[in-house]
């Protein structure tokens, strides 16, 4: 901005400059996630199992993330690196049919909230948090449900949504969302002749959206250690 010279005029200047900004985000490398099938497993359960990548799981997320160098601090750990982590929301879909009555799963009451623990990924780990360094990092799942003989039928439709949550260096960082994914199972298991049969099964995961606004739950649903009812 040029300021012109001589007196000033009585109703003083009023000018706007026009400063560029630029912008520097993390370094991402975001690989294919791999999603397996849905089946009944040898011990009755309907299951996302069979990654190709990981025939143990039945989804799997890979990950690296970097801060460029000039933002880096001196030191090691995420508060000099910058940080990351997995974080999986989960909206519970699983009803079965007891003598003639559709019965729904809850946990606590509830469907809808954050799955297991937070962070999802890495956890039962202190400080759960990766440093963002271009290492590798892994998300799996492998959701299922055991198959009771009370029922003549259960039918799956779930839906997650998992966000890569990205902290920068420094003390008073705060974790912000680079990318989420959501995905889905489902499926319906019948009982018959002493023999469960699959159908209308299916899973996938839907484009990635980058930048996502940030993840919100109000509860946690937890299938292993949760309170878990069936009621219509």
């Amino acid at each position: 901005m040029t300021v012109p010279t001589g007196s000033k005029p009585s109703t003083g200047i009023d000018a706007t400059p026009n400063v560029d900004a630029v912008t520097v985000g993390p370094t991402s490398t975001y690989q294919t996630v791999s999603v397996g099938s849905v089946t009944i497993t040898a011990s009755n359960s309907i299951a996302l199992a069979h990654c190709a990548v990981d025939s143990t799981v039945g989804i799997l997320f890979r990950s690296t993330i970097s801060t460029p160098s000039a933002y880096v601090h001196s030191g090691s750990g995420a508060s000099a690196k910058g940080g990351w982590h997995y974080v999986q929301l989960i909206s519970l879909g699983r009803t079965r049919v007891v003598s003639g009555t559709t019965q729904t799963l809850r946990v606590g009451g509830q469907t809808d909230g954050l799955d297991t623990c937070y962070p999802y990924e890495p956890a039962g780990v202190t400080p759960n948090v990766w440093d963002a360094d271009t290492t590798e990092r892994r998300a799996d799942d492998g959701p299922a449900e055991s198959l009771d003989t009370i029922a003549s039928s259960y039918t799956i439709n779930e839906h997650f949504n998992v966000y890569v949550m990205y902290m920068p260096p420094g003390s008073d960082s705060k974790f912000v969302p680079l990318r989420k994914y959501p995905w889905s199972w489902g499926g319906t298991a019948t009982y018959a002749s002493s023999v469960w049969t699959l159908s209308a099964s299916s899973a996938s995961c839907s484009s990635a959206v980058d930048y996502p606004a940030h993840p919100n739950w109000a509860r946690l649903i937890d299938l292993v250690s949760g309170i878990l009812t069936w009621s219509p």
